[in-house]
């Protein structure tokens, strides 16, 4: 998987004047940008806030992949010897 396709460049409104960084559920970083293309550049050479937006969506992600198996787990009935 390319970096590219982590990171998704959203318009903040429907006129597209501005444009915002998200990485699954989270902002990839606060700031805004004027373009489409500062976006993509700004992700091309990642700064501390996209990376730590990254790990966040990774640990979410994980979590949320250990709660789906644990409930996975509960709802199978337990097996005895009979």
């Amino acid at each position: 998987m390319e970096i590219k396709e982590i990171f998704v460049i959203r318009p903040t409104n429907n006129e597209q004047k501005e444009f915002i960084i998200t990485v699954g559920k989270h902002l990839a970083t606060e700031k805004k940008f004027k373009t489409k293309e500062e976006a993509e550049n700004y992700i091309k050479y990642p700064k501390w806030d996209t990376t730590f937006a990254l790990i966040a969506e990774m640990i979410e992600s994980n979590d949320n992949a250990k709660c789906a198996t644990e409930n996975e787990s509960e709802e199978q009935p337990n097996k005895t010897a009979e």
